[in-house]
């Protein structure tokens, strides 16, 4: 086998052998895939064909239900809008996935493929299916939040006090009538793929729940750093029209709750041992984010 700087260890390489019924000398390649936090991601050469090798990171067990994954790709499946799965361990969370040769993530600059991804969005969020979970912002900041202080996380002052003013708006959130549906959970610009000639994919599916549509949204603006105005924009793309009050509230405050939760986890990374310039920098800009959404949900309140 030939592998870039070794970047598969013996035991990943049998696995994939196993699970592909191959010899290790018909993997042939390996690349290191840079753009996950989470996970970690190889495109793999395997006897003429190229899939995608995630090998779940340090921690994921506490963040994500396989067992639910696997679930929701296997109730997905006949829908054609997620990656094609060729096999899935549910026991380690090991999965290869075909890969799509000139296919790139979504650019945020780019308002066609934008556009794209929301229309993706909005058919995934209408899709006839039960995940059987619910799940929602405001319990995973929670949980993430105790998932790193068991780790021995210390956490900026400035995260309680905007979880303070953020668990405020749960109950106005909450009065607002809720029609569950199937929720990505990680919608980020990272898990929406463009393909040539080819309707655009969601990929990795490990968050996904019945909840509230625009928290999709709120996670995608708080990955794509956008600013007010491209949250505004988004929403129009998503809803195909103006929003109304209730639906610009929502939008923000998952915003704010999404900087949260995700802050949550990297303070989770950083005590268990990542990469302190990756994690630090993604915790700031979390918190960050939050800071700068939250008077804008709060003003959106005001106008219900």
């Amino acid at each position: 086998m030939v592998s870039e700087d070794n970047l598969l260890t013996q035991q990943d390489i049998a696995w994939v052998c196993s699970a592909l019924r191959v010899r290790p000398e018909q993997v042939t390649r390996t690349e290191k895939n840079d753009s996950g936090l989470n996970n970690d991601t190889y495109i793999l050469n395997v006897d003429g064909r190229r899939y995608f090798y995630r090998v779940p990171g340090f921690g994921t067990e506490l963040f994500c239900d396989r067992q639910r994954e696997c679930l929701a790709y296997r109730l997905c499946e006949p829908f054609r809008m997620t990656d094609e799965v060729a096999v899935f361990d549910v026991t380690s969370g090991r999965k290869l996935s075909l890969y799509y040769s000139g296919s790139h993530t979504v650019r945020t600059e780019n308002l066609t493929e934008l556009q794209a991804a929301m229309d993706l969005l909005r058919r995934f969020h209408a899709l006839p299916l039960d995940f059987g979970t619910r799940d929602n912002h405001f319990d995973r900041l929670l949980r993430y939040e105790q998932f790193a202080l068991g780790a021995g996380a210390r956490f900026d002052a400035d995260f309680y006090a905007l979880k303070k003013e953020v668990l405020m708006l749960r109950e106005p959130i909450e009065a607002i009538p809720l029609d569950f549906c199937p929720v990505h959970g990680d919608f980020l610009p990272d898990n929406v793929l463009i393909r040539p000639q080819a309707e655009p994919i969601l990929l990795d599916l490990e968050f996904a729940a019945m909840g509230d549509r625009f928290e999709d949204l709120g996670t995608f603006c708080h990955h794509g750093d956008l600013r007010p105005e491209a949250v505004a924009r988004l929403l129009r793309l998503y809803l195909l029209r103006e929003p109304d009050a209730a639906e610009r509230f929502k939008t923000f405050v998952f915003c704010a709750t999404a900087g949260l939760m995700w802050y949550g986890w990297a303070m989770y990374k950083l005590a268990t041992g990542g990469d302190r310039r990756i994690y630090q920098a993604f915790a700031d800009r979390s918190l960050a984010y939050c800071a700068e959404m939250l008077p804008l949900a709060i003003k959106n309140e005001k106008e219900l």
